[in-house]
């Protein structure tokens, strides 16, 4: 993916919906990671960009605006996302420490009020061990 050190297209929306000022968030749109406040990107937050970056397809507004509009859509995309930025983590070989540590890290993101969708890390976490189970 590209990394552009500017906003997304429709960051003036972006922002009216969620509370993201001041805090250092990336934007997947299309093969570009909008990247305005030039913060290190990790390889899996790439990984996790990219996931959001492949279900856009053709359609990267109607994307956005479901992604804004309905937060169960928003659920559904960020956790496919975190499953993926997760597995990076995880590697071919994880132990039950990292794994455990990997998941309770990995399901905090997910639950970040950030997102407006309203679970708790233990709900967040619930999610991620079903996906990662199945």
């Amino acid at each position: 993916m590209e990394i552009v050190f500017d906003f997304p297209p429709i960051y003036d929306e972006i922002r009216s919906a969620f509370p993201i000022a001041g805090r250092g968030v990336i934007f997947a749109w299309g093969n570009k990671i909008y990247n305005p406040n030039r913060v290190y990107i990790p390889l899996q937050l790439i990984a996790h960009e990219r996931v959001h970056g492949r279900r856009q397809g053709s359609d990267v507004h109607g994307w956005w605006r479901r992604y804004i509009d309905e937060k169960e859509f928003r659920l559904i995309e960020e956790t496919l996302a975190h499953i993926v930025e997760m597995k990076y983590l995880l590697g071919p070989n994880p132990n039950r420490q990292m794994r455990r540590q990997i998941v309770r890290s990995t399901s905090k993101r997910l639950a970040n009020p950030l997102y407006r969708y309203g679970i708790s890390r233990v709900q967040a976490q619930v999610l991620l061990k079903r996906e990662l189970a199945a």
